[in-house]
Parts: structure tokens; C-alpha cells; sequence
């Protein structure tokens, strides 16, 4: 089979050109798609050394196999092969020895479409057939693309087809059809049982399992297709295409280094060939990575060999138009598509090209025109439809959604996102809605009604909060979508059943995760829902004033600066370790850290560093700097220009000075002391001639408090060490908490000096309460709640101190944050109806009650206290204040 290797060629161009994924969407992965390295298959290994072949059977072996040297690109034809599933095309030439198929599939990776078309009239053969139809789909000639595809089916029906490669390039050309003219769940299946038979033919036929990758791209199944194209490098390492389609795939989950490393094994690869080739697909994988992180001018640089090179490339010319648009120059984006119109008039690709970037940018308006263009211009083509109908969805516009993704459904069933979609648009016009002046919130019928009825009033309290701190008001309502577990949520944000996050803002629209416990994997758990609500709402302002033009730091940035809750402990650390090792995020690296962390705590550190910086924006240039920021933003400018005209200063100056600052800021947080700890242990060791290692005596960290009464890490050490023998001491009688005076001096002295630390707060709280002393418990639980976004055990202890004080207005303070953290559980709602009651909030009490009729149906007193409270507000008794 080896000697036959001609015969095996499937389209790289059609590779180029046809590649129809999705790089916006958030689905990341575990891991990366792209292979550090890959080994060949010993199969691949053994069967291009075998033996029993002939010198020239082995060649070809080894150039079918992606094994070549040198030596092996002697003739012609090989080269030409090589050269093509290397990814540089470019190299083909029509000189004699290489073959009609060969040529044009050379031609079209090249983007001369039309000179491949001529190349292979009149020729006859599945092999043929299947090359026109790709080369009149690249032209956008969808009819004469079908007719071809038609031809090749037909052909394969009557079994012409000449082994594996036939079966593939027939596969192909069903694929084609599926674009042009729509398929249905037999034609997907038929695909997939083709390639499966190429397969059987051929256990070694790695085009087959890149055909099926690319297939499974297409449908959104991404964990088969990366499975099969990782099969397919181990049959042919030097594949250009399956390198190019794992680094889309990567490119989907925002993983740069993988797509940084696809391209670097496709160059690798095509140096084997010509180390002066132009590498197309090295090119767009470049240029694509750039438009995702918004870096329009290196897109356009890595574009420019391959433009040079190979002018008639319409994908390039569409990477082009869309760095373009993302830099806000539309007459620069009208230009390169009108290059690749006049290239490919009725084509939809490049269009659909710059508006799937658009989109990804959130300029939903110019995203719409251009995708209703795509599909007047390709009608069969699903793509167009499926990324209108989630655009829509992002944009809170239901009904047009729905007929959008019902038409992308009926065109292409086979599409998992695009189901995932439809089905939940049409669960959504089934859901529930309370609406304010300012709100929409919707949710399934049912128990979750018992969060969302409570929503709008708070919401509206905040709307003010919010509005007035960016001075701007949302054009429209904002509508809250609370999904009833994380499954809904993710598929409501991706279109794909897998993401890690509890709520997202596309602008108009917040999609939002109930805050409860309901079985492993269903959910992330509680949170302050309230809390998380004020986050988005910021995004949802930001983005609206700046035309959703606002860097993902700053608006990140901008949103924790206005929760509610305080900086956490394990923030402070954070921060502070990332200054003492030099690791602070420069403005280029902070923003992708959000979505693509290198390491664990990298995403932690961006949502952190952005916060600290904005704080010092504040603190440096006064509020109104952010929201200057802000108004250029919105006229376009980088954020480079932004700088210079609202602050006065480069980024690069503004790091500067933002971390002379910080290091300022550690020290007043207690987390830089001098001397520092390690230095004082060593001294105190080295005097006292203790061995390395052996920790000091009581005595001796008496001695060193005694020296540095002010030292934080010496009065932890301290502290930690009293309790630790407080609790260890046998006793007669237990003690509280287990604290002696000792103990409890220590846990004071060190409070005192670090006062961010939560952990003498826990001790102290837990002493009082045990002791029942709830007054001296308070002001710790105070601390503690501040800082917790989870747990309300702080809230509920802090409810009842304040009850116990005779405090009713600030017990349902606490009360309501505890059942914001964890509004489905009924306890916490009886403590919060039973705080408002007593703090004249009958319409408080009202809504916690009603929540209980849902929590617990079967409970007939709560039905019974409704009717009660109903009629005490009825006659006027505890009148609602505002709030």
C-alpha cells in the first residue's frame, strides 16, 4: 500500500480554508489539546522499515508517514506530498512528475482555487470530484461545490472508490455538502461510518483520523477530536493539519502556549521540506492567537509572509479585515473584505470571519449585520446562524435566539453546542419573571421562585450604588437569568455543559448559579448572591459606557472594587508574595491570566492585583480618573492612549509607580517586617549555639517579643505558641475555648499589631460565645462575616448577638446576609423572618416566609404564617421602611 502514496492525498487547502471552529467560546479544557511531543507509532515505525519493501516502497513509506529525510523529497512527487501535509504548499510547483490531484491540492492551499479548479476538468475519479468541490467552496460557489460533492457520493455508490484514500476524500465531499446544502443526522452518520471504513481499510491511514477530528470540531465534540487527531500525529507526526486543528482547539479554551507550540511543530515540520516556505498554517494559528487577545497589530504581522506569499489566501485576507475591525478601523476592514469578495463573491467566510470576532469583542451590533450577511450569502451553511443565535442570547434577545438556533438545528443536528442552545432557549421562555424598574429576573417555576421574588428590591438598591459610582445608566434593562444548577449555567454562557464559575455578565445579560448545595458536580456551592449580582451589574455598566470597547482587567478590576466584601486574608498573602518574588502581572499579562492562569494561582492573583491597582488609581488620581478611563475607552483608544491622556503616563511608568506604592501598602498590612523573621530566628540561634534546625525555646521568643514588641511575625509566633500550650496543658477542669490568660494576652497583643489576620478573631469569638458572652463575641463575628463570601455561620452568630442585645434593625442586617449566602435553607430563613418581624420589616418577613411555603411544602404552618403576616400588613401593622 505504500508504494502508492499519491494516492493518498486529501486537501491541505480545503484544510486552510474550510476550517469552520469557533475560537470565542470558553470551553476550557483540562490540560492542553496540543502534545508537548509526539512519538510515531511503533506500527508506523516497523511498517516503513520493513523488509519485505522495496527501496522505494520504503521512501514512500516514510514521506506518507511524516518520517522523510531529505533524501526521500528527491523526486517530484514526494516532495510535492511532503511538502503539502508540512504545510507549505507554496513549495509546488507545475512541474512535471506531480500529478493533476496533487497539484490542485496545492493550488487551493495556496488560495488559487480557480487555477485548481482548472487543473482538474474533465478528470474523472472520486479523487477529483472531491478536490472541486472544496476548491468551489473556498470560491463561495456553494451550488457548483454541492454538484461536485454530489459526484464524488455518486462515484463512491458505485463503488469506484480505490481504497482508504478514496473512502476519506469521499468523506470530504460529504462534509462539503453538509455546508452547502444542510445536512441531516443520516448524512452526519454516514460521514462518520465512511472514515470508520477508511479505518478498517487502513489500520494506519492517519488522513482518516484527521478528517474525523476536524468533522468532530465542526459538532462541537471536542474531547473525541483531539482523541483522533492525537492518533493521527502518532501515525504522521509532521501533519500540519492535525497540529493546526489541535491548535484551534486550544484556541478555544484560550490556551496560547498550546497554540504557540502548534505552530512552532508546524514550522518545525515544514523546515524539513524548505526551511524559506512561507507557513500559512503557522501564520493563521499566530494571527488568530493575536485577534483573541485583542492584539491586532501582531495579528496583522504574523499575517504579513503569508500575505506576501500567497495573495489570493482568503483566510489570511479575513484575519486581516478582523484585526482590523478590532482595532475600530472599519474602513481598513471594508477594504480587505472587499479583497476577498472580489476573490470570492458569494463566500460567507470571511465575513463570518471578522463577525465571530467582533462578537468575542461584544460589538454585538456589528457582529449582527455581518452574520445576516454571512447567511444571505451561504443560506445552508449553519455557522452564520449558530453564532447569530448565541450572539443574540448573550444580548438578552430570546425570540430572535430561538429562531436563529432552530434554523442552525435543522441544518446541522449534529452540533452539540448548538443543541445545548436551543434546548435551553426553549426552557427559557417557560421560566418565571419579576420584574423592577431597572430589572428582569427569570427562573424555572419551583423552588428557586423563592430567591428570585426577593431579587428585584435588592437589586434596585444597588442599581443606584452602581450607576452612580461610573456616572451611566444601562441603555436597557438587565436581565437576570438564575439557572437552576451548573450544568444550565454553563451551557447558558458557553453553549457547553462544562465551565467553572458561578455567574457571568455578557452586558445586558446575567447569568447567575443558585447559591446552594445540590449534589456533587451540580453545583459550586453558596455565595453571597447579592454580592456576586453587584460584581456583574459592574461589568454589565462598564461594558455599556465604554461600547463594550473596556480591557477584561479593568472592568474585572472595577467590579471587585465595589463588592461588599473585604479583602480576604489568603489576598493579602497573595499580593504580598507576588511582590517579594517579583511576580506582579504586567498590563499585558494580567488579562489573560483571567481566563488562561499558568499556574494555580494565577487567575486568584489577576482578580486581586487588578483590584489593588484600581485602589491606587483612586488613592493617586482621584475617582474620576477611572471613569475618564472609561470615556476613552469608549472613543477607542488602547489602553497605552487611554493612559497618556487621562493619567499622563505610559504603563510602564504607571507600574512603576503603582508598585513603589504597593510595597508601601505590605508594610502597612504588617507582611513586610523588619527585621525580617528569618533574619531574628538565625541570629537568636546562632547566640544561643542551637544546631540548625532546632526550633527556639519558650524563653528565648519571650525574649525576642521583649526586643521587637511591635514585630508581627514574632507576636504570631508568640501568640500560636501560648495556645498551643494552653490546649495541650492537662487540667482538672476544661477551660473555654481552651485558652488560658496567657493565651488570650497573646491572641490580643497579636490582633493589635496585625490586625488583617482573621485568625485571633476565630479564636477570640469562639472563647466568647462559649462562655455566652455574645456582646464580646460581636465585634469579631463582625470582622470575620466581612470577610466570608460562603459560609454564614458568622452572619447567624452575629444575627443573635445583635437579637440578644436588643438591636433588631442590625440582627436583620446580619440575618438577610446570612440568608443572601444561603437562601434555601429554611433555618436561616426562619431567623431572618423572625429578625424582621421584630424589627417592624413586615415586608421582609413576607418574603422569607413565602420562600419557606416553597422550601418546605409539606410544612402547613408556613402557609398558615403567610395569611397571618398578609393580614397584619393589610391592616397596617409594621410598615415597610424603605431600604
Amino acid at each position: 500500500m505504500f508504494g502508492r502514496c499519491r494516492d493518498h492525498a486529501i486537501s491541505a487547502g480545503a484544510a486552510l480554508v474550510l476550517v469552520l471552529v469557533t475560537p470565542v467560546a470558553a470551553h476550557a479544557r483540562q490540560g492542553s489539546a496540543v502534545p508537548k511531543s509526539v512519538e510515531p507509532a511503533p506500527g508506523v515505525v516497523s511498517a516503513a522499515s520493513a523488509e519485505w519493501l522495496s527501496k522505494d516502497e520504503q521512501r514512500n513509506a516514510r514521506v506518507e508517514h511524516g518520517l522523510w529525510t531529505l533524501e526521500d523529497l528527491s523526486d517530484q512527487a514526494g516532495r510535492a506530498r511532503a511538502a503539502i501535509d508540512a504545510g507549505v504548499p507554496g513549495v509546488v510547483s507545475e512541474a512535471v512528475g506531480v500529478d493533476a490531484p496533487l497539484l490542485a491540492e496545492a493550488l487551493i492551499a495556496q488560495g488559487r482555487c480557480g487555477d485548481a479548479i482548472a487543473a482538474l476538468t474533465d478528470l474523472p475519479g472520486i479523487a477529483a470530484a472531491a478536490l472541486r468541490a472544496e476548491a468551489f467552496e473556498c470560491m463561495g460557489q456553494s451550488r457548483e461545490a454541492a454538484q461536485a460533492g454530489e459526484e464524488a457520493v455518486r462515484d463512491l455508490d458505485l463503488e469506484k472508490a480505490n481504497g482508504g484514500a478514496d473512502l476519506v476524500r469521499a468523506a470530504r465531499a460529504m462534509m462539503v455538502m453538509a455546508r452547502t446544502k444542510g445536512a441531516d443526522v443520516a448524512a452526519c452518520e454516514r460521514i462518520m461510518a465512511t472514515l470508520a471504513k477508511a479505518r478498517e481499510l487502513d489500520r494506519l491511514d492517519w488522513r482518516a483520523r484527521v478528517t474525523e477530528g476536524r468533522f468532530l470540531i465542526e459538532k462541537h465534540n471536542l474531547e473525541e477530536a483531539v482523541a483522533a487527531l492525537r492518533e493521527a500525529l502518532r501515525l504522521n507526526p509532521r501533519s500540519a493539519e492535525a497540529w493546526f486543528l489541535l491548535g484551534r482547539v486550544a484556541l478555544m479554551g484560550f490556551d496560547f502556549d498550546g497554540v504557540s507550540r502548534a505552530a512552532a511543530a508546524i514550522r518545525a515540520a515544514a523546515a524539513t521540506v524548505d526551511t524559506s516556505a512561507v507557513c500559512a498554517f503557522a501564520a493563521l494559528l499566530d494571527a488568530e492567537s493575536a485577534c483573541a487577545r485583542f492584539d491586532a497589530g501582531e495579528a496583522i504581522a504574523a499575517l504579513a509572509p503569508a500575505r506576501s506569499a500567497m495573495p489570493t489566501l482568503i483566510p489570511a485576507i479575513a484575519l486581516e479585515a478582523a484585526a482590523h475591525a478590532l482595532e475600530y478601523d472599519f474602513e481598513a476592514m471594508r477594504r480587505s473584505l472587499a479583497l476577498a469578495d472580489a476573490l470570492a463573491p458569494r463566500s460567507a467566510r470571511a465575513t463570518w470571519q471578522v463577525a465571530r470576532y467582533l462578537a468575542l469583542a461584544r460589538q454585538y451590533a456589528d457582529a449582527r449585520d455581518l452574520l445576516l450577511e454571512a447567511q444571505s450569502r451561504e443560506p445552508n451553511w449553519s455557522v452564520p446562524r449558530n453564532e447569530l443565535g448565541l450572539l443574540e442570547m448573550q444580548a438578552g434577545h430570546d425570540e430572535p435566539a430561538l429562531a436563529a438556533l432552530t434554523e442552525a438545528v435543522r441544518l446541522d443536528p449534529f452540533d452539540k453546542r448548538v443543541a445545548f442552545s436551543k434546548r435551553l432557549i426553549e426552557e427559557l421562555l417557560t421560566w418565571k419573571v419579576f420584574e423592577s424598574d431597572h430589572f428582569r429576573v427569570r427562573c424555572k417555576p419551583g423552588v428557586d421562585e423563592a430567591l428570585a421574588a426577593a431579587m428585584p428590591a435588592e437589586l434596585e438598591a444597588m442599581y443606584e450604588e452602581v450607576t452612580t459610582r461610573f456616572a451611566h445608566e444601562p441603555k436597557e434593562k438587565t436581565t437576570i437569568e438564575l439557572m437552576p444548577d451548573h450544568a444550565h449555567f454553563a451551557v447558558r454562557i458557553t453553549g457547553m455543559p462544562q465551565i467553572h464559575t458561578v455567574a457571568a455578565s455578557t452586558g445586558p445579560v446575567i447569568a447567575l448559579e443558585p447559591p446552594k448545595e445540590i449534589g456533587r458536580g451540580r453545583s459550586i456551592g453558596r455565595f453571597d448572591w447579592l454580592d456576586t449580582l453587584r460584581h456583574e451589574f459592574v461589568h454589565t455598566v462598564t461594558l455599556d459606557r465604554t461600547l463594550n470597547r473596556i480591557p477584561h482587567w479593568f472592568t474585572e478590576a472595577a467590579a471587585v472594587d465595589l463588592e461588599h466584601k473585604r479583602r480576604d486574608w489568603a489576598t493579602y498573602e497573595l499580593l504580598a508574595h507576588a511582590l517579594e518574588a517579583d511576580e506582579l502581572f504586567d498590563l499585558d499579562a494580567i488579562k489573560w491570566s483571567f481566563v488562561r492562569p499558568r499556574k494555580p494561582s494565577d487567575r486568584a492573583q489577576a482578580y486581586a492585583q487588578g483590584h489593588w491597582m484600581v485602589e491606587f488609581m483612586r488613592e493617586a488620581y482621584g475617582s474620576q480618573a477611572i471613569v475618564g478611563l472609561l470615556d476613552r475607552y469608549a472613543r477607542g483608544d488602547t489602553e497605552a492612549v487611554a493612559f497618556k491622556k487621562v493619567l499622563g503616563m505610559t504603563r510602564e511608568q504607571f507600574m512603576t509607580d503603582f508598585t513603589a506604592w504597593a510595597r508601601a501598602q505590605v508594610a502597612s498590612w504588617r507582611l513586610a517586617e523588619e527585621p525580617p523573621i528569618d533574619e531574628l530566628i538565625t541570629t537568636a540561634r546562632r547566640d544561643a549555639s542551637l544546631p540548625e534546625g532546632e526550633p527556639l525555646g519558650d524563653d528565648m521568643v519571650r525574649a525576642l517579643v521583649s526586643k521587637h514588641p511591635q514585630h508581627a511575625d514574632l507576636l504570631e509566633i508568640a501568640a500560636r505558641r501560648a495556645v498551643a500550650l494552653s490546649e495541650g496543658m492537662p487540667r482538672e477542669k476544661p477551660i473555654p475555648a481552651g485558652l488560658d490568660e496567657n493565651a488570650l494576652r497573646a491572641l490580643e497583643q497579636y490582633a493589635a499589631v496585625r490586625a488583617l489576620d482573621p485568625w485571633p478573631h476565630q479564636r477570640l469569638a469562639a472563647r466568647a460565645l462559649e462562655i455566652g458572652d455574645r456582646a464580646a463575641a460581636a465585634p469579631h463575628l463582625e470582622f470575620l462575616d466581612a470577610r466570608a463570601d460562603s459560609d454564614p455561620a458568622f452572619a447567624i452568630e452575629l444575627a443573635r448577638a445583635r437579637r440578644a442585645a436588643r438591636d433588631p434593625a442590625r440582627a436583620l442586617e446580619a440575618a438577610e446576609r446570612a440568608a443572601r449566602i444561603d437562601p434555601y435553607d429554611p433555618a436561616t430563613r426562619e431567623l431572618a423572618a423572625a429578625c424582621a418581624i421584630e424589627a417592624g420589616r413586615l415586608d421582609l418577613a413576607r418574603l422569607h416566609i413565602a420562600a419557606l411555603v416553597l422550601l418546605e411544602p409539606t410544612r402547613e404552618r408556613h402557609a398558615e404564617r403567610l395569611r397571618r403576616i398578609d393580614e397584619m400588613i393589610a391592616q397596617g401593622k409594621g410598615a415597610p421602611t424603605a431600604r
